[in-house]
């Protein structure tokens, strides 16, 4: 069965220029899988806390997820 999976590559946080990467405070999460989320068969199940704000949420789906985030970040950006 051929990989098809995208590869990514961790580099160190410092890596770039400051101002070259825009990673803004208020658009940080931390993110929590449950032991049972099966990324394959595209069950997401866990947790998602904004870092500035304290708001936590609790998904069950992907689109629980994605609905978090809509909610939570600003539109205008």
């Amino acid at each position: 069965m051929k990989n098809t999976a995208k590869q990514f590559q961790a580099t160190p946080a410092r890596s770039e220029p400051r101002d070259s990467v825009r990673l803004p405070t208020d658009r940080a999460f931390v993110l929590q899988f449950r032991a049972d989320t099966d990324l394959k068969h595209r069950h997401f199940d866990g947790r998602i806390e904004h870092l500035v704000s304290g708001h936590v949420g609790l998904f069950h789906s992907l689109e629980e997820l994605v609905e978090f985030l809509e909610q939570t970040l600003p539109s205008d950006q």
